[in-house]
């Protein structure tokens, strides 16, 4: 079948980058180029302008294979010979020592329509063709066209790499018996869960106006039944090996409670913890002490949760199985090994991500990977099956004690959607997944004199990123930086005029911060497995200067207003505290000393204070601290998050994303009266606020807003 697909040439001087035949023509040759060279070459016109890491190249076009510096030097040589460029005196491709490249040609772009394969049907095609007109014309939604078309590509991907993740020995090539969407709400349906028989999935889903657990059963095209009815935000559903039990996580009522499986009165397990899990003999359930806050497609599990056991006959107290700060990380997801000796669990904090595994006779760690998460053991134990931000991974491991063996090797490719929750049938056939769209912009709210919101917010962002995040204000308000995440990339620092006029591509980074100056941005640099990094970048020359290298792992930083220190989040005592440091003499000093959690400072406009997010218990809320050190003053006391970021320009309210009976919106908090405002109207659950930023000139706000759906798809194997 083919398709008329778009393709663009890229031209400058007498080069010519064709993308659809795949070739360079430099005058009238066309010389030799391999795909690797081509692809590196490609990225940096896309990009150019900026200096593109070497770890981004890494990332996007290596991916997860190991590579050294020397094969990107090699490849760029090539590059140089084909384009016809000097590398002591650069015309197109600019080297910045230490850093990465920069693409600094003028380059004409031209769009071609040429008739391009895509797909090609065999009539012994193995999966049921007549079935996707099915599955694609149910009641139609943008989203779920872009979904029925990535769940294809994620089965017909799949089926090579499962081959090997389900049976390593096996020469026979398993068919794809189908690929279905199994349900098609258009809210939120996430968390899926296969029962050992794989007859019946469990989900959570908002479709009755709250978030309840429902089991499908997947005979006969039958109707899911809905299992709670409780109003109180269920989550997580995991059957138990004898799929007569389903245990999962009440939001609204905390804790684990466990019901059965054809629905039925449920009983409370715990009262603290999410993201329950069996082990194979039924006997126990494993879950993480953190509770659910976010259901974003990237969401994260912050430090300090850690690792429980419980006994599922509810007999015995919960005991602890992993520490705080060992290994440093929140602690979640876990997953069972086939022999139920061992646990693998995510250990991630605001940006970094890996999985580790623990014994549970001896509580002996294994780090497994740094670069993904929620993992999930083969039926034989020899493999895990994990999620990065570039879809689905396998890592084999040695059994008994989870050695990584080899490198990892992609399975799928998210596409236009995130595979979030993947699970395994008992026999390795049937593979369940959440297949997740996050729409994200960012929203402009006026305000009156009072901090008063003045009509209904509107988007500001025209770019259609997958996440639009963390604005942040010039000094004289004119304009705000803001970080743009393309699906499955790492995150870009944009400018654009305080109306969102004008935006355009700085750098890449995290966690922008102006200086004084206005004519400079700071920002956090986090790579891969190296050193967390704070510099600044030139908005008019793009020249970028390293100001500080932190002495741990850091990913978020905020600049005082004098420009002279950073406050930052450090989990380098095992829980997440604030740190703060001289940019003038590198002095650094912990601020903070709290067992469970302080972080994510904003400066006051005058430099005096710093207001934080301080958490108790499975809530968070907004305390002020002094630079100088001491107690901090908690200012709210409701239950649900508060997620502090801004200050209003005359220091007395700070602005902040606040959750209430499970609904996102913005607030402020008055430091004098305490009072808080609403100034936002949201109502769905599956949409939340985020990093709201008070204007200097006090006449606006700009927040993030983005709701979450998805559906709920099944691949089965022969």
């Amino acid at each position: 079948m083919t398709n008329k697909n778009s393709a663009s040439e890229y031209e400058f001087a007498d080069v010519v980058v064709d993308t659809a035949d795949f070739r360079v023509r430099k005058g009238d040759a066309t010389p030799k180029i391999t795909p690797r060279a081509f692809e590196v070459l490609l990225y940096l016109i896309t990009h150019r302008g900026r200096v593109v890491e070497k770890q981004e190249i890494f990332e996007q076009i290596w991916r997860e294979q190991f590579v050294s510096d020397n094969a990107l030097t090699r490849i760029v040589k090539e590059i140089r010979q084909v384009i016809g460029d000097d590398a002591t005196a650069p015309r197109f491709i600019e080297t910045v020592p230490k850093r990465g490249y920069r693409f600094i040609a003028e380059v004409r772009e031209t769009e071609l329509r040429k008739e391009v394969l895509t797909n090609k049907t065999e009539p012994n095609q193995s999966f049921e063709a007549a079935a996707l007109p099915k599955l694609s014309a149910s009641p139609p939604r943008p989203n779920y066209l872009i979904l029925t078309v990535a769940s294809v590509i994620f089965a017909v991907i799949l089926l090579g790499g499962w081959l090997f993740f389900r049976n390593p020995d096996s020469n026979n090539i398993p068919a794809v018996v189908r690929t279905a969407q199994i349900t098609r709400w258009s809210g939120l349906d996430s968390f899926p869960a296969i029962s050992p028989d794989g007859n019946s999935l469990a989900y959570s889903s908002d479709q009755s106006g709250n978030f309840e657990i429902y089991v499908k059963p997947l005979l006969n095209d039958a109707k899911e039944i809905q299992i709670t009815t409780d109003g109180n935000q269920n989550f997580q559903p995991a059957f138990s090996p004898d799929a007569q039990r389903l245990a999962f996580h009440s939001k609204r009522r905390g804790g684990i409670w466990i019901v059965p499986a054809a629905g039925g009165a449920a009983r409370q397990l715990t009262t603290f913890g999410a993201n329950p899990t069996w082990s194979p003999d039924g006997k126990q359930i494993a879950f993480q002490s953190g509770a659910l806050t976010d259901l974003g497609a990237v969401s994260r599990t912050l430090p300090p949760s850690v690792l429980w056991l419980v006994a599922a006959d509810g007999d015995s107290e919960p005991r602890q199985l992993t520490q705080i700060g060992a290994p440093a990380g929140g602690h979640g997801s876990p997953a069972w090994s086939p022999d139920g000796k061992r646990i693998a669990f995510n250990v991630e904090d605001l940006a970094t991500f890996g999985f580790w595994s623990v014994q549970i006779a001896n509580r002996k760690l294994q780090k497994i990977s740094s670069s993904g998460f929620d993992p999930v053991y083969a039926p034989d134990g020899t493999r895990i099956a994990f999620l990065t931000l570039h879809g689905v991974w396998q890592v084999r491991i040695s059994p008994g004690d989870d050695q990584p063996v080899g490198e990892p090797s992609q399975l799928a490719d998210d596409g236009p959607a995130q595979i979030r929750r993947l699970r395994i049938s008992a026999d390795g056939k049937k593979i369940v997944y959440a297949m997740m769209m996050s729409k994200s912009n960012l929203a402009s709210l006026a305000l009156d004199a009072k901090g008063n919101a003045v009509g209904n917010p509107a988007p500001i962002v025209p770019n259609a990123a997958f996440r639009n995040s963390f604005p942040v204000f010039s000094p004289d308000g004119s304009r705000f930086g803001y970080v743009s995440w393309q699906t499955g990339s790492r995150g870009m620092i944009w400018l654009g005029d305080s109306d969102g006029q004008n935006s355009f591509e700085l750098t890449n980074g995290r966690v922008p911060n102006w200086f004084p100056d206005g004519a400079r941005i700071g920002f956090v640099l986090q790579q891969l497995d190296s050193e967390s990094k704070f510099f600044s970048v030139d908005i008019s020359t793009r020249k970028e200067t390293l100001l500080y290298t932190f002495k741990s792992d850091v990913d978020f930083a905020r600049l005082s207003p004098d420009g002279k220190r950073l406050a930052f989040n450090s989990k380098e005592s095992g829980t997440i505290n604030v740190w703060l440091v001289n940019l003038e003499n590198s002095d650094q000093k912990q601020l903070t000393f709290d067992p469970e959690f302080i972080g994510f400072p904003v400066w006051a406009p005058d430099g005096k204070l710093l207001a934080v997010q301080i958490k108790r218990g499975d809530d968070t809320h907004i305390a002020l601290i002094s630079p100088d050190g001491g107690e901090a003053l908690q200012l709210t006391d409701e239950p649900g998050q508060s997620w502090v970021h801004s200050f209003s320009p005359d220091g007395d309210k700070i602005i902040f994303a606040g959750q209430r009976g499970d609904i996102w919106n913005v607030y402020s908090v008055s430091r004098t009266t305490r009072e808080q405002k609403k100034l936002t109207d949201y109502g769905k659950l599956n949409s939340y606020v985020r990093y709201p930023a008070w204007s200097p000139r006090g006449d606006k706000i700009i927040f993030e807003y983005a709701e979450t759906t998805g559906n709920i798809w099944l691949t089965e194997l022969k």
